[in-house]
């Protein structure tokens, strides 16, 4: 589309120039053709109206899971901006799979507030305004980042319950897409490119303010935080007895 686009916005100048010498030679006849040409304009033009990053073209929409998963996911998060626990965890009913429909959740940050936007479509580029919402004061954030964040997290909270800090990352951008890098399914990235996500059914807020995501590694049948790039993906194993589904059960962690 974007080559057919530059061919045309070529054309055109080239054309006007061929019709301002055909009017010279020719008024009546050229004026006839100057009409006809510009009528075949504007009806191509509407078309191929899309420039920059994003395309103006038919309105698409997602599957209905997908809007069901967006909007479990937007009730998620206002919810755990409003509790009144800190340091607590919330299951949701995560992403579902979001195939090669080209569906994509962004959460930006900025001026104080963070923004969902889903796009779907062709290669993922046309928004879908009526799910676009604001968080005020929210701030994403990911349970990964570095070796030391994780460890913090998974001694703070999961084995040892030691105290410790830094155990969360803040980042200004997070995108959820469906991923080929590897196995086809879901994916994170924050900014580190994208991760595994076999977390993405819980959230960790440490303030009520910072909403945070979960990375995962390939597991090793021990939940351990030690990887930059996320918790073992163990730890959300229902059976493993340090993982947060065990201890949020048994309320050994707190739900907020």
């Amino acid at each position: 589309m974007e080559g057919v686009t530059k061919i045309v916005l070529y054309l055109i100048p080239i054309a006007f120039l061929v019709l301002a010498f055909w009017f010279y030679y020719s008024p009546e006849q050229g004026f006839d053709k100057l009409k006809t040409v510009v009528k075949g304009i504007q009806d191509y033009v509407p078309e191929i109206s899309g420039f920059g990053d994003k395309i103006n073209a038919t309105p698409v929409d997602i599957p209905p899971e997908h809007k069901q998963a967006v909007n479990s996911l937007t009730d998620s998060i206002n919810l755990m901006l409003k509790s009144p626990n800190q340091n607590c965890f919330h299951q949701y009913n995560g992403v579902q799979e979001l195939g090669e429909y080209g569906t994509s959740l962004i959460f930006e940050h900025s001026e104080g507030k963070t923004t969902l936007l889903v796009y779907s479509g062709a290669d993922s580029r046309q928004l879908i305004t009526d799910l676009t919402t604001d968080f005020e004061d929210m701030i994403p954030c990911v349970i990964a980042g570095s070796s030391a964040i994780t460890k913090n997290f998974d001694q703070r909270f999961l084995n040892d319950k030691t105290e410790s800090s830094n155990y969360f990352n803040p980042v200004e951008k997070i995108t959820i897409a469906y991923n080929l890098e590897g196995l086809n399914e879901n994916r994170i990235d924050y900014g580190n490119g994208f991760k595994d996500f076999e977390g993405q059914f819980w959230l960790f807020t440490p303030d009520n303010k910072q909403i945070c995501f979960f990375p995962t590694i390939d597991g090793d049948a021990n939940c351990d935080g030690s990887s930059p790039d996320g918790l073992d993906d163990d730890c959300f194993q229902y059976s493993d007895e340090e993982g947060i589904n065990y201890q949020v059960i048994n309320k050994q962690l707190i739900e907020c």
